[in-house]
């Protein structure tokens, strides 16, 4: 039994392995058959290629530094915001998207903060995206996708700037040069005037955008710094700028020394919190507080707050805080601090061309709603896709001096499409850098084609009389265009309207109330709409009714008068009772004629009915009695 097992055993392995060996052979062979050639390798597994970014020097052709209305700087100290407008020009062909420039500041001057800024064309299509860089006391420039489409590329772009007084001490003409990726250039001399605090200060106050958010102001009081003694001291800060608001809940006073560095710049060392010790008082609208300090003796106090700014502020924008010391409500020294906006931007512009196309007919009309599209040779791609405005205009901005060809593809209503391929080429391109082409479309002459308008008249309560009633037909603006009347048979018709031209037309019937006696009238209108198409080269008219395409009107009869007179004695009574009669038999037969009372015909017809009814209803009792 067991020999027997490992024959089947044995037996299944072999059968297995001639299965599976003839999949491992053409396994190993198509391995041995790829390609092992190192390059071919490298190919297949190497990255995109990607053109490198690289430093773009040489670019500036001028630096000025200014203050921020543009005008030369005179002397300056350490809280002098200097701008810097740095002049450009591009070399064409050079520069691709994710190149840099990189500005570095001299020693002598620091940045205030970083952020970051674009430089744009008068499009507000971005040149470059320029980064400051506080630490290093770099501008980096960094190029768009613009600079690969434009030519002539040439701007500014401008930043502010300060004084490094850490590394300017004393009063000096100080020499700046700008370096641009290695070169340096000489942007001009600052006079600076090298002084520090007020030594004998008793009262100051200062301020800075915070560098995470430009519409936060941190602002400093600088209270006793030399140390004198008050007796009734008292500090009262007022927002001058409306779109500036207190952060309370930033508002912090401290007691503490203050001390002069060596470039004589008073500086705070904190020894107590006392902000929760003293009221600060803020007045109703929110746009002032102050802090009673009382008798301080020669304590020396900082106060620190934040201000928010309720919109991003503008390139060169002043915010301006007032703050004054009292003491026994006598002023001892008062301050006003504005703050401008140190933002940097900066403009540039490129050469591109522009195609303009004019629409019109043969009588050189403008046509709306031509749709185009501008090919261009060289890739055989479709570069742009445009529709003339109502002056019959469409134009195409930011091309390249190349080949194009114009195409039609679908012309204004009422015309034939254009089947010329316009070709356009470069020195189509004139000194504005515009090509400048006028497409004419001829008018499409159809048959005219006539739309009917019907409806149909219902009178409850009696005949329906030929021309007993009338209808009016209104255009879109409420103009009547005919007037008729329904026949016998209630039949509303209007004349026929003839169309020329493709478009949809609204329309309205109604019915006049005339006033009739006794008739109580459809007040609805009739909303009609024509759809002309142009179908295989001719008009089609299709009208469509909307609100109920019968008007029906209710007649209520008028009841019989009845006499009110007394019967009188003799001649009088039987004259008078002679004409009651003959009065209420007319309004009677009048009334019976309204009704309109069956025919001779018609009363036999319904006797005959009557009778039927009777036999056909005894009929089918005796069956069923029969039956049962």
């Amino acid at each position: 039994m067991k020999k027997r097992s490992f024959v089947y055993w044995g037996m299944f392995f072999i059968l297995l392995s001639t299965l599976i060996t003839p999949f491992l052979k053409l396994e190993t062979g198509y391995a041995q058959t790829e390609p092992t050639s190192t390059s071919e390798t490298n190919q297949i597994s190497a990255t995109p290629n990607v053109v490198p970014r690289k430093q773009v020097g040489n670019i500036v052709t001028a630096i000025q530094l200014t203050d921020k209305e543009g005008n030369p700087l005179g002397t300056i100290n350490q809280y002098t915001d200097i701008y810097l407008r740095i002049e450009f020009n591009l070399p064409d062909n050079t520069v691709n998207s994710g190149d840099t420039s990189v500005i570095t500041l001299p020693e002598e001057l620091r940045l205030e903060k970083n952020m970051t800024f674009n430089v744009v064309d008068d499009t507000g299509a971005v040149v470059a995206i320029a980064q400051t860089d506080v630490a290093n006391k770099t501008v980096t420039l960094t190029y768009t996708d613009y600079v690969e489409n434009h030519a002539n590329i040439s701007g500014s772009l401008y930043f502010t700037s300060l004084i490094d007084f850490e590394n300017v001490e004393n009063e000096s003409k100080i020499p700046i040069y700008v370096t641009v990726e290695g070169e340096k250039i000489f942007a001009g001399d600052l006079d600076y005037q090298g002084e520090g605090d007020d030594v004998n200060e008793k009262f100051s106050k200062y301020s800075w955008f915070i560098e995470d958010d430009p519409t936060e102001i941190y602002n400093v009081l600088r209270i006793n710094p030399t140390g004198q003694t008050y007796t009734d001291l008292e500090v009262e800060d007022v927002l001058k700028t409306e779109s500036l608001s207190y952060m309370k809940d930033t508002m912090k006073i401290e007691r503490g020394q203050w001390t002069l560095d060596g470039n004589a710049i008073w500086q705070f060392t904190p020894e107590e919190d006392i902000t929760g010790q003293l009221a600060v008082q803020y007045g109703p609208d929110d746009r002032n507080f102050s802090v009673h300090f009382g008798n301080i003796g020669t304590n020396e106090y900082r106060i620190t707050y934040k201000t928010k700014i309720d919109h991003l502020p503008e390139k060169g924008e002043t915010f301006t805080n007032y703050a004054k010391l009292t003491e026994n409500q006598t002023v001892v020294e008062e301050v006003e601090v504005s703050r401008v906006s140190q933002t940097g931007g900066g403009e540039a512009n490129g050469e591109q061309y522009v195609v303009e196309i004019h629409k019109e007919d043969e009588a050189g009309q403008r046509l709306a709603g031509a749709e185009f599209e501008l090919i261009r040779n060289s890739t055989n791609q479709t570069v742009a896709k445009i529709t003339t405005d109502q002056n019959g205009t469409a134009i195409v901005k930011g091309l390249l001096k190349d080949n194009y060809t114009l195409v039609e593809t679908k012309a204004p209503t009422g015309y034939q499409l254009s089947q010329n391929k316009i070709p356009i080429t470069p020195e189509d391109f004139g000194k504005n850098l515009v090509a400048l082409k006028t497409v004419v479309n001829h008018k499409i002459s159809y048959q005219p084609v006539a739309a009917s308008f019907l409806a149909g008249k219902v009178l409850l309560g009696k005949p329906l009389k030929d021309a007993e009633f009338q209808f009016e037909l209104l255009d879109e603006k409420g103009t009547v265009l005919e007037t008729v009347s329904n026949d016998t048979l209630g039949k509303i018709q209007f004349s026929p309207l003839t169309f020329e031209t493709p478009g949809n037309y609204q329309y309205t019937i109604r019915e006049v109330n005339t006033q009739q006696t006794g008739v109580s009238y459809d007040t609805h209108n009739l909303q009609v709409q024509v759809t002309v198409e142009a179908l295989l080269g001719n008009l089609v008219a299709t009208t469509q009714y909307d609100g109920g395409q019968v008007f029906t009107n209710h007649y209520t009869p008028e009841k019989p008068i009845e006499s009110t007179t007394p019967p009188t004695s003799g001649t009088t009574d039987t004259t008078t009772n002679s004409t009651t009669e003959t009065t209420s038999i007319t309004i009677e037969k009048q009334a019976i004629r309204n009704k309109e009372l069956p025919k001779t015909g018609e009363k036999k017809e319904n006797a005959f009915l009557f009778l039927g009814s009777l036999l056909l209803i005894q009929g089918l009792f005796i069956y069923f009695k029969t039956k049962k």
